[in-house]
């Protein structure tokens, strides 16, 4: 019936909805609810049919919410004496978990003001159209609602996220000594283009990237106000600014600008089989759509997989490494491991990220197990990849793109949102060693 917005709370209408507003809903008094699923979140809309009755839309799934949803289910409550509709989201998991495994993610009840609340309705004068005789019966007992909230807190102390200070200063962020290559995007004035060739430095000294020509690679359209600096920055982090990609657009004329490593750069070669740390903080454009923007890349490594001795898996046409936003609005880090014999491409997959908000994501893969894990703010996905030592490459002279892809050897996939910085590590980091901690 609804979808959810880009921001995670607004109710966005569907024409399948509206359809079954027209067709069924507004001209039959008796539905006053419809509930609904299948897009991420939750969310509520209340809609007047044509008898002049309220008629109350409600979406609410959680299979992207943290741990795959973390056992969150959905109590309505039909209060008919009080007149009331009292509506509970909670988790009988959470308080069952281990306590030692809980963190700041893990909430029992969730009480904001579209996860649990009340909805006032006067059944006998909403029912009196199709049933006039309607009349509740004398209470017995107190709210279920209340009830099933105090059996659920009942014992359980919810743990308190870690506090986490913003920076006091540019440098205010644990240095690692194995970085292999960390990107900051500032210093131009907020607004201004960034110039055809900027340099953007690397931290490590090793691996410069510079904004790659205008029309080259096919992409006749690209101009120069398609990226520009930018004030904003995600709180945690501590460079005062990053870039913005402008008018990117994946379909025809194509638009689009990039940075690149020169070819020459050492992680050009880089294949990190001793584990690795990669860390972005990103914001996705208010103005994302799928049918222009999905699948945009915010990090790539040049060449087709396909090329890769030994690669048996699908899209040969895809360079070994994409660390991209799908169709969904999902992160997506999809890798063709360093190893012998048979392979094909691991990935890992976040839930569906919020729009207009920056957030950080980090890359974990262990040296020891090759399991990759994906956090997003802090948080661990539920689909995450096995197996999967290091990252492959197929020559020594094929750069790292920050801002676009390619496809079948060609520059596609650019990227269309604010990018602060970029940091590869050579070894799997604790969060206390991320961009978001601060410098000891």
């Amino acid at each position: 019936m609804i979808n959810i917005d880009k921001d995670g709370v607004t109710p966005l209408e569907v024409p399948y909805g509206l359809l079954l507003w027209e067709k069924l809903i507004k001209d039959n008094d008796q539905i006053f609810m419809t509930l609904n699923g299948h897009y991420h979140g939750a969310a509520r809309l209340t809609k007047t049919n044509v008898y002049g009755n309220a008629v109350e839309e409600m979406v609410v799934d959680y299979q992207m919410a943290y741990q795959g949803g973390n056992g969150l289910m959905r109590l309505y409550e039909f209060d008919l004496t009080a007149n009331q509709i009292k509506v509970l989201s909670f988790s009988p998991w959470v308080p069952q978990k281990p306590k030692h495994t809980l963190n700041g993610f893990d909430q029992a009840v969730l009480d904001a003001p579209n996860e649990s609340f009340t909805i006032q309705m006067d059944f006998a004068k909403r029912f009196a159209r199709f049933n006039p005789g309607f009349k509740a019966a004398t209470a017995t007992r107190t709210s279920l609602a209340d009830q099933a909230k105090a059996m659920i807190l009942a014992g359980f102390k919810e743990p308190v996220k870690a506090e986490q200070k913003p920076a006091s200063n540019s440098e205010d962020y644990p240095h690692v000594a194995q970085t292999v290559a960390h990107w900051r995007f500032f210093g131009g004035a907020a607004g201004s283009a960034v110039p055809v060739g900027q340099v953007v430095a690397d931290q490590s000294g090793a691996n410069p990237l510079s904004r790659a020509a205008l029309n080259v690679d096919g992409v006749a359209a690209a101009q120069l106000g398609d990226v520009v600096w930018s004030d904003d920055h995600h709180y945690l982090s501590a460079a005062p600014g990053s870039v913005r990609f402008l008018n990117t657009n994946k379909n025809a004329p194509l638009r689009m600008s990039y940075f690149v490593t020169g070819s020459a750069a050492p992680i050009n070669a880089a294949t990190l089989e001793s584990g690795y740390t990669v860390e972005a903080f990103i914001k996705i454009d208010k103005n994302w759509s799928a049918g222009n923007n999905a699948w945009m890349n915010i990090m790539t490594r040049d060449g087709k997989r396909g090329s890769l001795a030994g690669f048996t898996g699908g899209d040969p046409e895809s360079p070994p490494l994409l660390f991209a936003i799908s169709s969904l609005r999902e992160v997506q880090w999809e890798v063709v491991p360093v190893q012998s014999g048979s392979r094909d491409g691991k990935t890992n997959w976040s839930g569906e990220i919020i729009a207009d908000k920056w957030l950080h994501v980090a890359i974990v893969n262990d040296d020891v197990s090759h399991e990759t894990i994906l956090y997003v703010e802090g948080a661990s996905v539920l689909r995450n990849a096995s197996n999967a030592p290091g990252l492959a490459t197929l020559a020594a002279n094929m750069p790292w793109v920050i801002g676009g892809g390619s496809w079948d050897g060609a520059r596609a996939d650019g990227f269309f949102s604010r990018i602060g910085e970029i940091r590869i590590v050579g070894k799997a980091l604790q969060p206390a060693e991320w961009l978001t901690a601060r410098k000891a």
